[in-house]
């Protein structure tokens, strides 16, 4: 056909036209060439409109069924006066929705595949949806709406310390309940709160006869033999899968089928995929660990167990935040990194950063003048019990409050120099005997905090024969010490066990490159070296003996000069590296895979130290904590104070520079 260079004219009235002449015909028999049947009342139709607005309508009439033949289609379980509604909107292109008829017109629309319909009741649910009428309408969607049933479960998850209280919530389903607890949105005070939401569904299971009130008296009660003082949350009381003993009384059994069709059988799955070892260890000995869906479950206990030994070794957790252990975005806690950073260069830049793990976020904290130079010394970090301490070089201890910002110095021990180690509740550190051995020390962590009026008492449970000044650095794997030292240009590991005594050496080959700046990262029972070249080690038992094992994993990074490392951490079994550079050097490596060790490596540029302040002379261990979240918005709002005084000194001083000139005798003016 010749192109004759003509366009199509769109004209909006012409096509208004059209549609009002339709809507004419939608209350007139006449030209109607088909009758559909609702519930008793019969539509008299024209074929043409129908299967244009509607792909069912369209199949129906070119199958060339009875129906069709007949010119009758009868329509069923469809409500009379939601498809009065949808034939109304195909004759006249609107369509009225109310609270009242949204969902009978979305369940007619789905069936008859009216695209244009679904999309307006898509729009109208997501404007109505509110915390009186969510399940009610919850329920019903499921099945006519992907798209809205995630956003309703986005919605409750938004919602969730009220909804989970309603009784409706017991009626969703497994998948929801697992969408809802693997989202970072789902807003619920504290873990105690969603597992003990998590029993409640599994006890109203409406294909068990046991209700939720038949477990009135076994639930909320621990029962006899399963007392707090029953369960001594203690490392040395797991055997080696991480399982508290039968004497403890948590017996396993076979019932370990989380793939059944009864809540009991799918409780397990659910609970591993919450955040359980943030559960408090006070609502794990009294209430999960004695609900009896939770005894008469293999994986459940197991569960129990591990979060029990995982309570057990808090001293891993400044280093070493396994996925179940991060908060998420909504709550009133947050996962950080806390980190030291000084320079030897001018201007000082010397202080407490701390960096918000899910966000990125960093904040600057002040350190007090009276206590920043024993800060400034300090060679080791720790958090324990919500608060941070820094032990200096020359044996003092500073203490840092993050929640009610308030620092404190202990004073002067030569017990507390470093390097240290703490494992459990011992303090472990090394001081000289007078034939210039090492001796090892143990100190009560908690005896620290009545420094300095009480004098500081230690037991010594070893003798090393090596010079103390030689020692680098001391980690631990389970019991055992592990001690580096540097002898004769290489660096060495000793092993030492301080309830026996023993200790062993690694071999010689397996020693370490020449290099005293190397961090330590303690996870469960093996311990990872990340020297500043980019080399990185891993430190464990041998899988078929007690002897351990040194292995070389990889080179994070070959750089001809060392990267500037301020910290590193384990978080989400992801390695993540803190790293600081000086303004107009070139961007660093961020990418970096350690496969079968890590998930990833995150190589994380600190914003705050992104400016000129030299050299960078601390490679400390980056800690992990759990901090208020209210951390965040007080220094903001100091921040914005100090800011805004700033402005405030800067505008006197220039008014007082301009009065100044204004009353020099020298210009004419003044007296």
């Amino acid at each position: 056909m010749e192109n004759t260079g003509t366009k199509p004219c769109a004209d909006e009235t012409i096509t208004i036209d059209i549609v009002n002449n339709l809507a004419e015909y939608k209350d007139n028999s006449s030209f109607s060439d088909v009758t559909v049947v609702v519930g008793g009342t019969e539509f008299q139709c024209h074929r043409v409109i129908l299967a244009a607005a509607s792909p069912f309508f369209k199949a129906a009439f070119m199958c060339g069924m009875k129906e069709d033949r007949e010119g009758k289609i009868t329509l069923k379980s469809v409500d009379v006066d939601a498809f009065s509604s949808i034939l109304t909107c195909m004759y006249c292109g609107q369509i009225s929705l109310t609270k009242e008829n949204l969902l009978s017109v979305w369940e007619a629309a789905h069936m008859l595949q009216s695209n244009f319909i679904l999309r307006k009741a898509e729009e109208f649910f997501r404007s109505i949806l509110k915390l009186d009428n969510c399940f009610e309408c919850f329920f019903r969607v499921r099945l006519l709406s992907k798209d809205c049933h995630e956003y309703a479960l986005d919605f409750i998850a938004d919602n969730f310390d009220y909804l989970r209280r309603s009784e409706s919530f017991n009626s969703l389903e497994k998948d929801e309940l697992n969408y809802l607890i693997s989202s970072e949105r789902l807003e619920v005070a504290h873990e105690d709160d969603l597992i003990e939401s998590l029993l409640k569904w599994a006890e109203n299971d409406p294909g068990n006869s046991n209700k939720a009130g038949t477990f009135g008296q076994t639930t909320d009660q621990p029962q006899e033999g399963m007392l707090a003082e029953n369960i001594h949350l203690k490392a040395d009381e797991m055997n080696a899968t991480g399982n508290v003993s039968e004497e403890n009384g948590l017996q396993q059994n076979d019932h370990s089928d989380t793939t059944g069709s009864t809540r009991s059988q799918q409780l397990a799955l659910l609970l591993e995929r919450t955040r359980y070892f943030l559960t408090s260890k006070c609502f794990l000995v009294e209430r999960l660990s004695c609900h009896p869906l939770v005894r008469s479950n293999a994986r459940c206990v197991a569960l129990v167990n591990t979060i029990a030994r995982y309570h057990s070794k808090s001293y891993l957790h400044t280093q070493w935040c396994p996925p179940a252990a991060m908060h998420r975005e909504k709550n009133k806690e947050v996962n950080v990194l806390f980190y030291l950073v000084f320079s030897q260069a001018f201007p000082v830049k010397k202080g407490l950063f701390v960096l918000r793990l899910c966000t990125n976020q960093c904040l600057d904290i002040k350190i007090p003048r009276d206590i920043s130079a024993q800060v400034e010394g300090t060679s080791q970090t720790y958090y324990q019990d919500g608060k941070m301490y820094f032990f200096s070089r020359d044996g003092s201890l500073t203490m840092y409050w993050p929640e009610i910002d308030h620092w404190k110095n202990f004073g002067q021990n030569k017990l507390l120099e470093p390097p240290l180690c703490i494992t459990g509740d011992w303090l472990y550190s090394f001081s000289t005997s007078p034939d210039g051995k090492a001796v090892v020390n143990r100190i009560k962590f908690y005896s620290l905090y009545s420094l300095p009026e009480a004098k500081l008492s230690s037991q010594q449970v070893g003798l090393l024969d090596l010079d103390r000044r030689l020692v680098l650095r001391i980690t631990s794997i389970e019991n055992t010490l592990v001690i580096f030292y540097r002898l004769q240009d290489e660096i060495f590991i000793i092993f030492f066990d301080p309830v026996h005594g023993t200790r062993d050496t690694i071999p010689e080959k397996l020693s370490l490159q020449n290099n005293d700046q190397f961090i330590t990262l303690r996870k469960d029972k093996e311990v990872f070296i990340l020297e500043q070249n980019g080399y990185f080690w891993r430190l464990r038992r041998c899988p078929r003996s007690e002897d351990f094992e040194l292995t070389h994993e990889s080179i994070l990074w070959q750089q001809e000069s060392p990267l500037p490392v301020c910290g590193a951490a384990l978080v989400r079994d992801e390695l993540f590296v803190l790293l600081t550079r000086k303004e107009g050097e070139p961007d660093i490596p961020v990418e970096a895979s350690l496969p079968g060790v890590f998930i990833k490596v995150n190589f994380i540029q600190l914003p705050s130290l992104s400016c000129d302040y030299g050299v960078i002379n601390t490679f400390l261990d980056a800690v992990h904590a759990v901090v208020p979240d209210v951390l965040f918005e007080r220094e903001k709002k100091k921040q914005a104070k100090a800011l805004e005084q700033e402005k405030q000194t800067y505008q006197v001083q220039k008014a007082q520079s301009v009065f100044g000139v204004l009353t020099n005798p020298s210009f004419g003016f003044g007296s």
